[in-house]
């Protein structure tokens, strides 16, 4: 007979794959599609010679730029291929590292996210603080530069996160306060010492977004709110 623990042997039943909700899987098969094609794209597999420009010709279709926001703004005129901007940046990254960090994150808080909030309130969260994000940062930034990738999406779960665990009576606040003090620490300190334009402002507007709204995205919020307004 074997002395190995039940609770250590293998689960020959378990899933072969990570479950996540299909809304994240939704979201990393895209990341990762843009990505494989822009390495298929430089490796000459697909595109011809003009493959190996794929990358920057996605940033110039769909990155954000805060010039084109100062330009809408004073124009007047708001086309459809430059309000795409503002969901179209987080799936454009400035490399293949910096999107496999941003599709790490996603899948961990993605998914807690959705257990806590539901698929619904996810999608919300993964796009209206990144445009708003956007935005802010258009109207702060000296406008130079592009803003690009899935960061301030991931910052948005992170504050919609930490609002989660700070509902829990059974989670420690001091340590959910410490963990996110230091990331978001952490962040700040990459944008002001190694990026070189100011899209730390897009990924902390995003971050204080999430947390803010994730009291309102809530299961039940919308009818505790209505009875408050009945009560009245």
């Amino acid at each position: 007979m074997s002395d190995t623990d039940p609770e250590d042997r293998p689960d020959h039943n378990a899933a072969p794959v990570l479950p996540l909700p299909g809304l994240v899987w939704a979201m990393l098969l895209a990341l990762a599609g843009t990505e494989a094609a822009f390495w298929a794209a430089a490796q000459g597999l697909i595109g011809g010679p003009a493959g190996t420009g794929w990358r920057l010709i996605a940033v110039e279709r769909f990155g954000f730029a805060a010039a084109v926001q100062t330009w809408m703004i004073d124009s007047r005129q708001f086309p459809p291929e430059h309000m795409l901007r503002y969901l179209s940046y987080p799936l454009v990254h400035a490399g293949a590292l910096h999107a496999l960090l941003s599709m790490a994150f996603i899948a961990a808080l993605g998914k807690s996210t959705a257990a806590s909030h539901g698929q619904g309130a996810l999608a919300v969260l993964l796009v209206v603080p990144g445009a708003l994000g956007a935005a802010v940062f258009g109207l702060l930034t000296s406008g130079q530069g592009w803003l690009l990738g899935a960061t301030p999406a991931v910052l948005a779960l992170v504050g919609a996160w930490g609002w989660t665990q700070w509902q829990d009576p059974r989670k420690p606040h001091r340590a959910t306060l410490g963990l996110i003090g230091g990331f978001l620490i952490a962040r700040l300190a990459f944008g002001l010492l190694i990026e070189p334009t100011d899209i730390w402002i897009a990924d902390l507007t995003a971050f204080a977004l999430g947390a803010a709204m994730a009291p309102a995205l809530a299961p039940g919020a919308a009818r505790r709110a209505l009875h408050r307004l009945r009560q009245r």
